[in-house]
């Protein structure tokens, strides 16, 4: 199967990191921030990389410009309602990417998936699926995780629906048009908001630790 490229990537840094105590989307991890390295991850197979951002935006612009490699391919775009939640940066980011292409929507506190689960992703899209999304079997269940990958039909879906909703409602509105894409890692479950999640992290991929 033919590895689709050129998609647009979708990056959600608008939390505010109150668990954490410090914006995540900043926060350092294996000696580069959790913003640099899904960039780099993501820049890969993304033409243009939109990164929303909530109160961080002054902060997460000042740290892309130092980078004349992101800021060619990266928009900040600010979300003035980032403390609706995370639906409306979703929202907010899907007005501004290519309609017509699909989109890598990647949340900012998992700065840890692998590179070949978005290599999965991308050889498992089809037309007919509106949301491709890694899975991972825990006992006899599937559980499904994130990233994900958005068609240009579903964007068009989840741009018309309600505020009041959210992500995962609609996708299970149209469970016929999502495909799994097993995975044997569960760090797709994963993300990091507590200083205790990070350092359980850093644990886990012995970051920081002796080889």
């Amino acid at each position: 199967m033919q590895i689709k490229l050129n998609l647009d990537s979708l990056i959600l840094a608008a939390g505010e990191s109150n668990r954490m105590g410090e914006d995540k989307a900043l926060l350092s991890i294996n000696k580069q921030s959790f913003l640099e390295q899904i960039i780099h991850k993501v820049s890969v197979f993304s033409d243009n990389i939109i990164v929303v951002t909530g109160q961080n935006h002054e902060s997460v612009q000042k740290w892309i410009s130092q980078f004349s490699i992101f800021k060619q391919k990266c928009t900040i775009l600010f979300n003035q309602d980032h403390k609706l939640g995370m639906f409306s940066s979703i929202r907010k980011g899907l007005q501004k990417v290519d309609p017509h292409k699909y989109v890598l929507l990647q949340m900012v506190d998992q700065p840890f998936i692998p590179q070949e689960i978005y290599w999965k992703l991308l050889k498992n899209i089809e037309d007919k699926y509106y949301v491709i999304q890694p899975a991972h079997k825990v006992e006899e269940n599937i559980r499904w995780g994130h990233p994900l990958i958005l068609s240009p039909q579903f964007l068009k879906v989840v741009l018309t629906s309600d505020l009041k909703k959210n992500l995962n409602e609609i996708i299970r509105n149209y469970s016929h048009k999502r495909k799994a894409v097993m995975v044997k890692t569960d760090l797709i479950f994963h993300n990091i908001n507590t200083p205790q999640d990070l350092e359980n992290i850093k644990k886990r991929l012995n970051y920081g630790n002796p080889t």
